[in-house]
Formats: C-alpha cells, sequence, structure tokens
C-alpha cells in the first residue's frame, strides 16, 4: 500500500511545479521573438536554445521538439482571447450588447496580438508553408470550441429571453466567429486597407447587420 503525501511532500512537489511553469513560460516567451521572425521550417531546436540563453540539452528537459514550444506558444496566446471572450458575459447585459461586447474582444485582440493573426496562428488560414501537427491543431481547435460555446451560451439565453429569434444556437454562434475571423483576416492580409476600412469598422457593420437579422422583434 502506498503511504499518503505528506503536506511538506505536497508543498515541494508543488513549488516544482511552479518552477517548471515558469521556466517553460521563459522559453516560449524567448521563442516568440524567434518565430516572428525567423520562418517555422528554419527554426532549430538550438536557434531556440540561444534564444533562451540555456543549452539546447536544457531545453530538451522542458520541451521535445520545436512543436511543442510553438503549440505552448499559440496555445498561451489563444488562452487570452478566450479568457477575454469568456469574460464578457455578464446576465446584467442583454444577449445583443453581450454578443456585441464579445466582438470587440475579438477585435481588440487582433490590435494588441496583430502577430497572432499575421506571421503566429498559420493552422487558421490557407496558403501556409507549413502546417501544424495534428495533435496541436485538435488542441487548439478544442479551445476555439470553448470560445464557441461562450457564444452560444449568450445566443440561447437570448432567445430564452425572448430577445433573439428561435434559431440553432450553435449555427449563430459559428456564424459570428466566422465573420469576426473573417474580419481578421482581411485585415492581416492588408486587404482592409485596400478597402480603405479599419477592422472595428468592419466588425462593427457585420454584427450590426448579425444582431438586427437575429433580433426577435425583426422577424422575416
Amino acid at each position: 500500500m502506498v503511504a499518503p503525501k505528506t503536506t511538506t511532500s505536497l508543498l515541494k512537489e508543488e513549488r516544482k511545479a511552479r518552477r517548471i511553469r515558469k521556466r517553460k513560460a521563459e522559453i516560449v516567451s524567448a521563442a516568440k521573438s524567434v518565430f516572428l521572425t525567423e520562418e517555422y521550417k528554419d527554426v532549430t531546436m538550438e536557434r531556440l536554445a540561444r534564444a533562451a540563453d540555456i543549452s539546447k540539452a536544457t531545453l530538451y528537459l522542458y520541451f521535445k521538439t520545436k512543436s511543442d514550444i510553438y503549440h505552448d506558444l499559440l496555445v498561451s496566446d489563444l488562452q487570452l482571447l478566450i479568457d477575454d471572450i469568456v469574460g464578457a458575459e455578464d446576465e446584467a447585459l442583454s444577449a445583443p450588447q453581450v454578443l456585441m461586447a464579445k466582438a470587440w474582444k475579438y477585435a481588440d485582440f487582433f490590435q494588441s496580438h496583430t502577430e497572432y493573426f499575421s506571421r503566429l496562428s498559420f493552422y487558421y488560414y490557407p496558403g501556409r508553408a507549413e502546417r501544424l501537427a495534428e495533435d496541436v491543431a485538435r488542441e487548439i481547435e478544442r479551445l476555439i470550441v470553448v470560445t464557441l460555446r461562450s457564444i452560444e451560451a449568450t445566443i440561447a439565453r437570448g432567445t430564452a429571453a425572448g430577445e433573439l429569434r428561435s434559431l440553432n444556437p450553435w449555427a449563430t454562434a459559428v456564424a459570428l466567429w466566422a465573420l469576426w475571423e473573417g474580419a481578421a483576416q482581411a485585415a492581416a492580409t492588408g486587404r482592409t486597407v485596400r478597402f480603405d476600412l479599419e477592422l472595428r469598422k468592419i466588425v462593427e457593420a457585420g454584427m450590426s447587420a448579425m444582431i438586427k437579422g437575429i433580433r426577435k422583434t425583426n422577424r422575416i
């Protein structure tokens, strides 16, 4: 029978886990500048170790491949977006108001993390030279679904409250996400400049049209 762990041993394990998380976060932070300035295919573990000012052997203690580091980088940035959108839920506001607030959170994230869309998230957009590993892609997809479920819940609440028409809340959430992602892709590729529009203007126009269409008072 295995003896239960003592409080002291549990505290030691937690301190060790915190040190590992801190060290990994430092490595990922250093790696970000490398991935932003160099092509993914050209980045090596040796190059990432130099950026973090550690030996390659030490780097391998924390990450087995550059894909693992890239995964943590994408997830940490994406988690910021998820937290912002999920955190915009406010039952004191109407569902249309919350949906607009979530759209602004997406737009704000793009403006403060433009590099995420233009350089880092090649998983999202076609035409990139290299795709993410399948397991990494699945994890990113899982996190996006968390955000979509938050949007879906807002729509369902609005329908139950009589604020929104009776629609498929999941399909409507995906449609809203597609609107935001499409606007971000247009901005990341410079098309908004050619159209003489700002991202927020596109999001505002798209959301206004979408909300007008799904409000219960606007029956077709």
